[in-house]
C-alpha cells in the first residue's frame, strides 16, 4: 500500500455552528473552550496519587480479611 499523506488541517472558524447531533455546542469557540477547561481538569489529579504497591498491599489484606470471614 502507498504511503498516504494526512489531509492538512485547517483550522475551523470561530464563527462556524457545531452540529447539534453531534455537539451539545453552539458554536466550535464553545467546544474548544469546554475542551480547555477538562483538559486542564484532568491534568492533574484531585488528590494526592497512592503507590501502587502500597493499594495492592492494601487490598490482598482486604480479601484475605474477607476470606477469614467468610470461613468463619
Amino acid at each position: 500500500m502507498p504511503f498516504e499523506r494526512p489531509a492538512p488541517e485547517i483550522p475551523p472558524s470561530p464563527f462556524a455552528v457545531t452540529d447539534p447531533i453531534v455537539s451539545e455546542f453552539d458554536t466550535q469557540e464553545q467546544a474548544d473552550s469546554y475542551d480547555r477547561w477538562f483538559r486542564e481538569q484532568i491534568r492533574e489529579p484531585p488528590r494526592p496519587s497512592i503507590p501502587h504497591d502500597d493499594v495492592m498491599a492494601e487490598m490482598r489484606e482486604l480479601i484475605a480479611a474477607k476470606r477469614r470471614h467468610v470461613a468463619g
